[in-house]
């Protein structure tokens, strides 16, 4: 993911129990957080991304990406880097 946000281990697993996956919860910031991005508009998504620019790679990769839940529970497995 060369020129994106590095996304851990932990923000996968956030992401992945967000969406309704295997995971584990977030805190009450980052779970609110998690889901304000989820639910944005493409305005107010680029407007996230300037000041949580992993969660909102993480989200996006989750909603738009067909393989995203895929490569998130790799990256939430240790499998790969992202």
């Amino acid at each position: 993911m060369s020129g994106s946000p590095a996304i851990d281990s932990n923000l996968a697993n956030q992401v992945l129990w967000t969406f309704g996956y295997q995971g584990f919860a977030p805190g009450t910031f980052q779970g609110k957080l998690l889901d304000l991005i989820a639910h944005a508009d493409k305005t107010n998504e680029a407007k996230l991304a300037l000041g949580f620019p992993a969660e909102t790679a993480a989200v996006l990769l989750a909603k738009n990406d067909p393989d995203g839940i895929a490569k998130l529970t790799a990256i939430a497995d240790g499998q790969v880097a992202a």
